[in-house]
């Protein structure tokens, strides 16, 4: 696998070109500063990003499918009825 790192901005990601970025520590070394995204045969295989400043729960929860479907059902609008959305525009006029 070859790893390329990107900062915050969108573009094309630069290819590592020291033999240090090549190893597992030069590439943690490089998720601090960006992401890193590996690849294997030429193809986005991986992303790797940096965890500074952050402590073991909150990486967890961030990376939990279960907590994130949670999180966005609980930030749906609960669903209306045609009376209370008539009584809404009404109200608006």
């Amino acid at each position: 696998m070859q790893a390329s790192a990107t900062g915050s901005e969108r573009h094309a990601p630069d290819c590592f070109s020291s033999p240090s970025a090549r190893t597992v520590g030069g590439v943690v070394t490089q998720a601090q500063k960006g992401r890193v995204v590996m690849t294997g045969q030429g193809k986005p295989a991986a992303v790797l990003g940096g965890m500074t400043k952050q402590d073991w729960e909150s990486v967890i929860l961030q990376t939990d499918p279960q907590f994130w479907k949670l999180i966005h059902a609980r930030l749906k609008p609960p669903p209306r009825s045609l009376s209370q959305v008539q009584a809404h525009l009404l109200s608006s006029k």
